[in-house]
């Protein structure tokens, strides 16, 4: 038997090495999608996800729901329709993401008129203060005139 003149072929990795007559050759296999076969880490527990360019897997990111992005250090709030959140952006080597701590408001004393959220905080106020809870002490000169 004469193997002389059989190709073989072998694949591995994108790679495909023809051997043939005792000659290897090179030959790059361009692949279709870079990100095919890659196995992306969950992002389910993350409060923002973020999908950046040349990146095959979505990440956590720094970003609120207007996906306005933050960087490192910086503070913002995530502001859903039933809850609001303080975050600050963090991050370790590359990966940045959101640290976020749920905002229980406090229940406002005031007609609903009255009530005012300013842009930035999770919590409402109220715009003027109604029946103030906080009485000044009577100076005691003024007790001994009544």
């Amino acid at each position: 038997m004469c193997f002389k003149n059989w190709g073989i072929l072998f694949v591995l990795s994108s790679l495909v090495f023809q051997v043939h007559s005792n000659i290897v050759e090179e030959v790059t296999i361009p692949p279709s999608n870079p990100c095919n076969n890659i196995y992306c880490p969950s992002t389910s527990h993350c409060h923002s996800v973020v999908n950046l360019p040349n990146e095959c897997c979505p990440r956590c990111g720094c970003t609120d729901t207007t996906d306005t992005r933050y960087a490192l250090g910086e503070k913002f709030i995530i502001d859903r329709r039933n809850s609001c959140s303080n975050c600050e952006c963090k991050g370790i080597l590359k990966y940045e993401y959101a640290v976020c701590k749920i905002v229980k408001c406090p229940t406002l004393n005031c007609p609903g008129a009255d009530i005012y959220k300013q842009a930035g905080q999770c919590c409402p106020i109220c715009k003027k203060a109604s029946n103030p809870s906080y009485f000044p002490e009577i100076p005691d000169f003024m007790k001994k005139l009544g």
